[in-house]
């Protein structure tokens, strides 16, 4: 026993704190190249630094004027009568018996409430946090540990129920020293929440003293937070009469963000849906993966999202059996699930990188490449243009409510198949609009227009697999043997084979092992947990030597225990 342990804890530092394989080193070698004619802009030696949101704005002002006032602008502010949207007037809240008042003095604002000892407290309000449609507060617990109160403003209109304050957990008292708690660890603005609100973040946790003194660059999502450190990239644009061809390779970012005019969308003949004829490798989606997904942090410095996050996978408490969102998933999880995924299209096709806002509206942003002539018609949609129901998203991006006025749509992309969804216990689109209606109904009126007999990528297997249902196995094993569902999909059918303890799951691991996708190989790595020792070194140990950090960690973990007699002389 303790010789495994040792072998596997000898080499955690070659495997995970090395950082990066061999391959990673020779692509980031590759990255930093350049040809001859860019001798005129030298590349600079060193790391790259932080240089602030007003310096990016010198040079790039229409982007710096789209991202004024946006979400990530507005992510987190000091609190001042400007800033603060609440009603702090001396206003008292119920909360079932509690009651928290809000109040205010000059210019500082504080709240008074039952602390985590269940006594009555005053704390002040240093931060606002978000603000459409509501706005949290940041109140000090003690010298930097901030916490995320419990109540928050109803930014939108008294028309629309706003104007208000809520409680974030209005169904069920949530009494002092229960883990939902404002005070409890997990509302901790430092722990939790504050990476993604700021930029260039440290949150340093002082275990002796037990006391945080986080800080960040920027209080807010700055260019810098996406793009990444830019010293470098102003250096190159600096250096005299550079032409702008002769930057390093991404400007002297550390990541490739995509030009919107090399990414072109055009139909073929006789195609009714775009494909992508121009466009530059990207790194757009897993830079803003980390802050729009349900993951878990590992740590360390790497940019890389699958080097630094564990990606969660479809989990039933997390995502409906046939994939749609049932917790607060952040988009991520969904996104890879979807055709247009598959397809290359990232957040910018649809997003403005700096606004946040849609490109286009309504109808208009789907029928840049889904011809209007075809889908844009009451005949696709069900629905005469122009009423409730007609728009593409109504029916294709279904929206759930979370914190209880923020609705937030299913980035899955799916097609409604209330039949399905009656079936596996999911929502659908059509009978959440026509409350009145029962599954089969929408199923008939669907039939009527189109075949509905197009099975579903993979919600039966994964239904009847949790159900403990015989086809559920011979399913999951079809869903990982034939590699064409989304990636995200094989690695969670990979963790329900363990589940059933299925007798396939051996070799699927060793060939899944050579998955080209990291979410597949960690969930292998997971998954050969309870197989016995020498069968488990055998399916994880190349995952030792993994490109990916995050997938050596899982193969790391996956070996704790693993007696040295189950090595071979050659491990």
């Amino acid at each position: 026993m303790r010789g495994g342990l040792a072998w596997v804890l000898s080499v955690t530092f070659a495997v995970i704190g090395a950082g990066c394989s061999k391959k990673a080193d020779d692509r980031n070698a590759a990255s930093d190249s350049k040809p001859a004619r860019a001798a005129v802009a030298p590349t600079p030696k060193g790391p790259a630094s932080y240089v602030g949101t007003p310096k990016c704005a010198t040079c790039h002002e229409g982007q710096h004027e789209g991202w004024l006032g946006s979400h990530h602008d507005l992510a987190m502010q000091t609190a001042t009568p400007e800033t603060v949207l609440g009603d702090f007037d001396d206003v008292k809240v119920k909360y079932f018996e509690e009651t928290t008042r809000f109040g205010r003095e000059g210019d500082e604002f504080f709240v008074e409430a039952l602390g985590a000892d269940g006594e009555p407290g005053r704390f002040p309000v240093i931060y606002t946090f978000g603000v459409e449609p509501l706005q949290q507060y940041l109140v000090e617990i003690q010298p930097g540990r901030l916490q995320s109160f419990l109540f928050a403003w109803d930014t939108r209109s008294k028309e629309e129920g706003g104007q208000r304050w809520f409680h974030l957990q209005p169904d069920e008292y949530v009494e002092p020293g229960d883990a939902l708690h404002w005070t409890a660890p997990s509302y901790n603005w430092n722990y939790s929440c504050a990476d993604c609100h700021s930029t260039a973040l440290k949150k340093n946790y002082d275990r002796t003293t037990k006391r945080y003194s986080t800080e960040y660059f920027e209080i807010n999502v700055g260019c810098e937070a996406c793009h990444g450190a830019g010293s470098r990239h102003v250096e190159l644009a600096e250096a005299a009469n550079a032409a702008k061809d002769s930057l390093s390779a991404n400007a002297g970012f550390d990541r490739r963000l995509p030009s919107p005019t090399k990414r072109i969308w055009s139909f073929s003949e006789g195609k009714s849906i775009a494909s992508l004829s121009g466009s530059e490798p990207s790194d757009e989606t897993e830079t803003c993966a980390p802050c729009h997904s349900r993951r878990a942090d590992l740590g360390g410095a790497s940019t890389g999202f699958h080097d630094r996050y564990r990606v969660a996978a479809l989990d039933e408490l997390l995502y409906y059996d046939d994939g749609q969102i049932r917790d607060e998933v952040y988009v991520y999880g969904s996104f890879l699930q979807s055709k247009m995924h598959a397809a290359g299209v990232i957040c910018s096709d649809c997003h403005d990188g700096h606004s946040t806002k849609l490109r286009w509206d309504g109808n208009a942003l789907c029928g840049r490449c889904h011809d209007a002539d075809v889908y844009d018609t009451a005949k696709h949609l069900f629905h005469e243009i122009g009423t409730p129901g007609s728009l593409c998203t109504d029916c294709h991006m279904p929206e759930r409510t979370y914190m209880v006025n923020d609705d937030r749509a299913d980035h899955r992309f799916g097609i409604p198949r209330p039949a399905l969804a009656s079936n596996i216990g999911a929502p659908d689109a059509c009978t959440d609009c026509h409350a009145g209606r029962s599954a089969k109904w929408a199923e008939r009126e669907i039939a009527v227009r189109f075949d509905s007999r197009v099975a579903h990528p993979f919600a039966e297997a994964l239904h009847a697999a949790r159900t403990q249902r015989p086809e559920g196995e011979p399913g999951l094993v079809e869903l990982v043997a034939v590699g064409k569902a989304p990636a995200i999909v094989r690695a969670t059918a990979l963790l329900e084979l363990r589940n059933l303890g299925s007798p396939s799951l051996p070799a699927l691991l060793m060939r899944a092992g050579g998955d080209p996708s990291p979410i597949v190989r960690r969930s292998v790595a997971v998954a050969a947990r309870d197989m016995p020792p020498e069968q488990r070194v055998e399916v994880v140990r190349p995952l030792l030597r993994d490109e990916v950090r995050s997938v050596r960690v899982e193969a790391v973990a996956a070996l704790l225990g693993v007696r040295a007699g189950d090595w071979t002389a050659t491990d």
